[in-house]
């Protein structure tokens, strides 16, 4: 699959700071306990590093060991997914929906790059909805402690997940009414404690990092949160981040989220009223779905979750990108699957020239999703092993910058690697070695308001970048810059210390990408 393409993207690689034992020291490690990194920023947990500490120990940090895992990961998803649908509506079913899942582009890409991180995520809900549909058929209470646990995992990982977790409590009572009957008669006082531990975990860590919405533009922002997940999952929001070329679609997304909301309302309505049908049956017979009673209330489910993450969503100002947008997968393929099941599972009442319209229909949808995700993502995976010149932050060059940093340091002996822009930090601390990333200092916001401070100000910063010399300093050649005011800031500070500098250019095809300044003071003795 060429996972070295495109090159490692700065928040693609975030975690393995904390995987390496905090090799550079403070680097996204937001918070410790016992000197072990809990929480990596202020929304993202650890978790992650943790889980792939011991594979870069054993294997070392490659392009492989960071992507291959998460591609893995995304495909625990799908079998937990297989194994959700098969319980409920059967292996064919399970296997069309898994099959439409492996097709999407935006789950290939989002697992492939998980910049997000998204691949945890995605397992975590299909390992919630796997519970619930257990907890449902057995009764036994070791499902409701997986799916408590689950929750606090995907917490963990990413505060957002609240999203999603207030969303799966608010359509479980809706679409699963029997159910939650008897979890309040039987475990009332544990789940309101567990409730009330989420509730004061999202007081501590979410509500102070949350902004208030601003009504006067939630119309454009429907439109902009719409047109994000159609881009996402037709696979574009993604491979324009580090591709230039956009896939030719024989469709777009928004007509089948459209049609799959719809769907989802209508089977929403029935599955309330198959409920009301049922609400005097017995405890054991009210949780022993068939398999027509399953679609409806899967497919209900689906609707009502996506529907309550999207509006989640818009009204997050925080939110709007396509790894945000990824909250919604796998629902609208669900919908579809489980629509095709109702149709297929209709009493034989029901005429079969209106059974049969409703399958052929509905299947229609399904393989034109398939075929034409299958298509783009095929696509997408062949423009990624063709391309050879991606978009900087994602450049193949990264790992060429990184051989030339450690050619530099088996020759010569340097106190500091300075990184004068924001972007290289992450990536280099894989593709260097131990000793050089010891060394790494992550400067750039020194560099960033140096024209701003004052006289005495810049006089101590460049004392103390002057004391750091013999170094080697990295940035962005000037049209990549990620920030002007920090190369300007950078090269500034340069200038005015006593040292002497080279620079090697290291090119990304015939376009100057990285800049590498190989920092002497000018008088050794006086230094």
């Amino acid at each position: 699959m060429d996972l070295e393409k495109p090159g490692l993207y700065y928040d693609e690689v975030l975690f393995v700071n904390a995987a390496l034992g905090e090799a550079v020291p403070g680097l996204f490690v937001h918070s410790r306990l016992f000197d072990t990194p809990v929480q990596l920023m202020p929304y993202i947990g650890a978790l992650k590093a943790w889980l792939f500490a011991p594979i870069f120990a054993v294997f070392g940090v490659t392009p492989l060991t960071i992507r291959l895992p998460s591609l893995i990961i995304g495909a625990a998803g799908l079998w937990i997914g297989f194994l959700t649908v098969r319980r409920t509506l059967g292996a064919r079913w399970a296997l069309i929906f898994t099959g439409l899942c492996a097709a999407s582009p935006g789950f290939f890409l989002v697992t492939r790059h998980d910049w997000g991180p998204d691949s945890l995520m995605l397992l975590f809900k299909a390992i919630s909805l796997y519970c619930l549909v257990r907890w449902i058929q057995s009764g036994r209470k070791k499902w409701l402690a997986a799916l408590t646990l689950t929750f606090a995992l995907g917490l963990f990982d990413k505060l957002n997940f609240i999203w999603y977790i207030a969303a799966f409590a608010a359509a479980t009572p809706l679409c699963f009414p029997s159910a939650f009957r008897i979890l309040l008669n039987k475990h009332a006082g544990k789940a309101l404690a567990i409730a009330a531990v989420f509730g004061v975990a999202a007081a501590i860590f979410i509500l102070p990092l949350l902004e208030l919405p601003d009504l006067a533009t939630m119309l454009p922002r429907l439109n902009q949160i719409t047109t994000l997940i159609n881009a996402t999952f037709d696979g574009n929001s993604i491979q324009a981040l580090f591709l230039e070329e956009e896939v030719p679609l024989y469709y777009r997304w928004s007509f089948i989220l459209l049609a799959c909301l719809v769907a989802g309302m209508l089977l929403l309505a029935c599955n309330i009223w198959r409920s009301w049908q049922r609400r005097n049956l017995s405890v054991k017979t009210i949780t022993q779905y068939p398999p027509l009673d399953w679609a409806l209330k899967l497919s209900s489910f689906s609707a009502i979750v996506g529907t309550i993450i999207f509006l989640e969503i818009v009204i997050t100002p925080q939110a709007g990108g396509p790894h945000h947008a990824m909250m919604i997968f796998p629902y609208p393929q669900l919908i579809l699957v489980a629509a095709c099941a109702c149709w297929a599972n209709l009493p034989t009442k029901i005429s079969k020239p209106v059974r049969n319209a409703g399958v052929v229909l509905t299947a229609f949808a399904i393989v034109v999703v398939l075929l034409a995700d299958a298509q783009a993502t095929v696509y997408f995976q062949r423009q990624i092993s063709q391309t050879e010149k991606f978009k900087a932050k994602w450049s193949t060059a990264i790992y060429e910058l990184g051989d030339l940093v450690n050619e530099k340091e088996a020759t010569n002996s340097y106190n500091n690697i300075v990184l004068g822009d924001w972007g290289l930090a992450t990536q280099l601390i894989g593709m260097v070695s131990a000793p050089s990333r010891r060394k790494m200092l992550d400067y750039w916001p020194t560099f960033s308001m140096r024209m701003e401070k004052s006289a005495a100000i810049r006089a101590e910063d460049d004392q103390r970048i002057y004391e750091m010399a013999p170094f080697i300093g990295i940035l962005f050649a000037e049209e990549h810059a990620s920030f002007s005011a920090t190369r300007s800031g950078f090269i500034d500070a340069l200038n005015s210390i006593d040292v002497d500098y080279t620079i090697d250019i290291i090119h990304d095809g015939d376009e100057a990408l990285y800049e590498v300044y190989t920092v002497t003071p000018r008088n050794p003795d006086a230094h």
